[in-house]
This record gives structure tokens, sequence and C-alpha cells, in this order.
């Protein structure tokens, strides 16, 4: 296992940062949620791209084994089936997460992101047979419990439980899946390839589904929109690229609890702004979840 280094640590913390803001921007952008996903994909990978060009047209370019680098035969990711497994996962989930966060408070969707590692460890017990410890069981336990507070959360009155707070929750299995790719596609592929390629896939593909099914749907942004959608490309170009690079330099679960900083900026942020009140449920969810990312970290350093 790779031990977290002061890089990587800073990498993760400005993904976190990245991360809260862009779910902050999809609160304020009333459109349909693959028109959203489609241009913020699209936005980003157009930076990329540039940032790819840029590079390779550099005086001084970057070595090829340089994780921000890129030689002709990475740059081939299409050939790979994976990126094609893992686009298709970022496709849905995406368009999901936006839904998520157009119809459920804020600190509800990011908390239900928190269980992902734990279904992580799941999929690792599972398909790479790797050992479930006391301490690894005990933290995936109060993780799910600390899930089902948070859905508890979603309450909405005289009609129980709010349908789209599963959105966020399988959104959280498929954002799992998609790490348990990077992580292997990072061995041997430059994060910024990693990133470019999810980016321009997921923009691409929601582009199409756009223009052939949901394009009666689709409204013209206004200017002020047209800046939200730049301000999101930027923030997830920036946030991908800083998560693949913290990946790439640690173990996920060593980066675990660097998270709970995207939690308290996003709770931050929809508290002074949008003046969503955390409840009760959702609380007591929250601080299982902490609790469930300290049992894991504490083994860790064991």
């Amino acid at each position: 296992m790779i031990d977290l280094t002061l890089s990587s640590g800073l990498y993760k913390i400005a993904s976190c940062v990245c991360f809260a803001l862009i779910n902050f921007l999809l609160k304020t952008i009333d459109l349909p949620a693959s028109q959203v996903t489609c241009f913020e994909s699209m936005f980003a990978a157009i930076l990329l791209w540039s940032f790819s060009v840029q590079t390779r047209s550099s005086p001084h370019p970057l070595p090829q084994h340089n994780l921000a680098g890129s030689s002709p035969a990475e740059d081939a990711y299409w050939k790979n089936p994976l990126y094609w497994v893992r686009a298709a996962l970022a496709l849905f989930s995406s368009w999901l997460w936006v839904i998520s966060m157009q119809k459920l408070p804020l600190l509800q969707s990011v908390s239900m992101g928190f269980l992902s590692p734990f279904i992580t460890i799941l999929g690792a017990r599972f398909f790479l047979k790797e050992r479930l410890t006391f301490w690894r069981i005990l933290a995936v336990l109060l993780a799910f419990l600390g899930g089902t507070l948070i859905s508890f959360g979603g309450r909405v009155q005289g009609l129980g439980l709010d349908p789209w707070v599963l959105a966020p929750l399988l959104t959280t299995v498929l954002f799992a899946a998609i790490n348990l790719i990077s992580k292997s596609l990072l061995s041997h592929t430059p994060p910024l390839i990693l990133t470019r390629s999810l980016m321009m896939m997921t923009g691409l593909g929601w582009l199409c589904i756009g223009l052939f099914k949901d394009y009666d749907q689709w409204v013209m942004p206004s200017f002020d929109q047209w800046l939200q959608f730049t301000a999101l490309g930027v923030l997830a170009a920036a946030a991908h690229m800083c998560s693949h690079l913290a990946m790439a330099r640690a173990d996920i679960i060593a980066l675990l609890p660097l998270g709970v900083i995207r939690l308290v900026l996003s709770g931050g942020l929809g508290w002074f702004f949008l003046q969503e009140t955390p409840s009760f449920w959702l609380i007591c969810g929250i601080i299982c979840v902490i609790g469930a990312s300290s049992c894991l970290s504490w083994h860790l350093k064991k």
C-alpha cells in the first residue's frame, strides 16, 4: 500500500474544494440534467485537450514517463475496453449526480458520496478476494448505518421518503466502480490522458443523447448560464485531474479522511447561500460515516 504523501494530500484537498464548488454551482443552474452534464464535460474536455496540445508543442516537452505527459501509445485509449466501461459508467453516474444535486439538499447528496470507499472495500472482498478485518467490517457497517440515516434526512412532509434519495446512493456505487477502474489504469496511463478521455467521452455521449433523444427538452442557455458552464468546465477539469493525481500517488483508502473537507465545505455553502438546514437524521448519519472513516484510518495506521 502506498502511504499518504504531501503531494497526494494536497491534490486530494484541491479536488475536494473543486468538487464542492461544482456541487454548489449545479444547484444554481435550472436546465435539464443531460444538458448540464454535456456542457460541463465538453468544456472540461476542451480545456484538457488544449493543455495537452500546449504541452506537446512546448520547446521543453514533459518526458513520457511524467504523470502529466503522454505518448502516442497512451493516446490510443480507445483500444482499451476498460476505458469504454469507465466511460459508460461515468455517462450515467454524472447525469444521475446532477439530478440528485437539483432535487435534494446539497449536504445530503454529498454525504452519500462518503459511502464510496466502503463499497469499494466490499467489491475488493468479493471480486479481488481481499481479507476483511474486524475494523474494516466495523467501518462498512457504520458507513451503511450512516447511509440509512442520511436517507431519512430526505423525508418529505406527508409523503414519506423522497424516492430521489436513491439517486446519490446509486451514483456512489457507480463512482466506486469508476475509481477502481481508474486506479488500475493509472498504473500505465498518465492522469492527464485519463482525465481527458473521461471528460471527452462523457461530453460526446450526452451530446449524442441530447441531439437524438432529449433535444426537445434542451433550451438555449442565457449569458449567465454560459458563464456558469465555463466555470463548471474549469472546475471539473481541475477536480478530476487532481483526483487522478492523488490516486496515482496514494491508495484510495489512505485519502479517505481528507474527503471530510468536501463535506464541510459543501455543508457550509448550502447553509450560507442556499439556507439549507441539515435535519437531525442527516447529522446522525454524517457522524456515523465520519466514524466509519476514522475506524478505517485507524486500521491503516496499525
